[in-house]
């Protein structure tokens, strides 16, 4: 009894750290308070594992990722890379992230509730988004991205609009699911991530809106059909528009995302040269700068992080994860890093066949939410990026959750006997 005491002790100051290191991931990730939660975290994770007597379990996932840690490896190795210390810093903190995601992964097998995972992301990130609302509420649409306070030395809040837009859009998301049954927290909750939308200025996330608003009015109704979700389709689509011409029409709204938007629309249906967006035209040049990196080497690339460096004298990086991946490793190095993405959009829709339809609802949203997040790596660089990519290891926690229950045993033997 005492022992299962000390267990259900560990496993309590472990769901804390893992919120912490969620929350300083978010308000101040590169200080010594949200690196400090990182390794706290990672630390309580193995010796949860030590503590079960348990075989760490890496799934497929993790082993692409690690093959691609070790092409660029090899890279650098064989003078592939140009820029080695570029490289070799990049390869020490894509190291650093997946030894982090492989912990995350293995301390919710060992608590074996996605549930209660789920709930301790989500409020973990919403209440992070919510304290940088407040902290930078005297600043709020008067700029893309505030100041943040220091305290003691640390940095807290200010956080960066692509970072405050990705993550308000993809709780968004996930409050579909947690929040289901419960349509108050779920306007509530919408609302209040809307507002940090609007602030951010983030267009790419707002992609995520329409997905947040069809998994609540339609996959989350227990009576389906191609009718209806044609009918939430335009329902959703016609709030988008009338959201779209809100933004425009309103001076505040227009300065800080209206405009974003515009250009937007611009380019889809007009002559690219009517654009004035520095932002729109900064993203577009570096792509296309990309494009002739990678027609110079195609097929082995120039080697992790070097497309800022030897292309843009140490200034941005292609503003595409696509490229960046292409740049940097080749057609061999792109293959294998989006490998990876396809085997958990596979193993959600291979769940899917022996799910109940409860799951197949989740399962529907979270495929929606994986197909948004790769799109919209087309204009954003997402590799190295701990909060965005632990959306990743979320997703993979659930397909072992479904593949484990009850409803799932008729899955064939070589799916239980290696399940991620």
């Amino acid at each position: 009894m005492r022992s299962l005491g000390n267990k259900i002790s560990v496993e309590n100051i472990a769901d804390v750290l893992f919120c912490l290191f969620l929350v300083m991931s978010f308000l101040s990730e590169r200080s010594i308070l949200g690196r400090s939660t990182m390794f706290l975290f990672i630390g309580i994770c193995l010796f949860l594992i030590v503590l079960r007597g348990s075989i760490a379990k890496l799934p497929f996932y993790f082993v692409l990722e690690i093959i691609f840690i070790g092409y660029c490896i090899f890279q650098v190795l064989s003078d592939i890379s140009v820029d080695q210390s570029a490289s070799i810093d990049m390869i020490y903190t894509l190291s650093i992230c997946t030894l982090v995601y492989i912990m995350l992964y293995n301390y919710a097998i060992l608590k074996n509730n996605f549930k209660h995972m789920l709930k301790l992301f989500f409020l973990s990130y919403f209440g992070a988004i919510v304290i940088n609302l407040i902290i930078d509420a005297g600043t709020l649409f008067e700029s893309r991205s505030g100041t943040g306070i220091e305290i003691g030395g640390v940095q807290i809040g200010g956080v960066t609009p692509i970072s405050v837009g990705w993550m308000a859009g993809i709780c968004m998301v996930l409050a579909t699911i947690v929040y289901k049954k419960d349509k108050k927290k779920f306007w509530l909750v919408f609302v209040l991530l809307l507002l940090a939308l609007l602030s951010a200025g983030t267009r790419k996330a707002f992609l995520f809106v329409p997905i947040a608003m069809l998994g609540w009015f339609y996959f989350n109704k227990r009576s389906k059909n191609i009718l209806k979700l044609f009918s939430y389709i335009i329902i959703v689509t016609i709030l988008c528009i009338i959201g779209y011409y809100i933004t425009i029409s309103n001076p505040t709204l227009y300065s800080i995302v209206g405009y974003r938007f515009e250009s937007v629309v611009i380019y889809i249906t007009s002559d690219k040269g009517n654009i004035d967006d520095a932002s729109m035209l900064t993203r577009l040049s570096l792509i296309e700068t990309a494009k002739f990196a990678l027609s110079e080497r195609p097929f082995a690339g120039w080697g992790l992080d070097n497309f800022r460096y030897i292309f843009n004298s140490g200034g941005y990086y292609s503003h595409s994860n696509f490229f960046e991946i292409l740049v940097s490793g080749g057609w061999i190095g792109f293959v294998i890093y989006y490998m990876k993405y396809l085997y958990v959009m596979f193993s959600l829709w291979f769940c899917r066949r022996y799910a109940d339809n409860q799951a197949k609802n989740r399962i529907n949203i979270l495929l929606l939410l994986t197909i948004v997040m790769i799109v919209l790596e087309y204009w954003q660089v997402t590799y190295y990026t701990r909060k965005f990519m632990m959306v990743w290891v979320l997703i993979l926690i659930y397909v072992q959750s479904v593949r484990t229950s009850e409803k799932s045993m008729q899955i064939p033997i070589e799916y239980r006997r290696n399940p991620c």
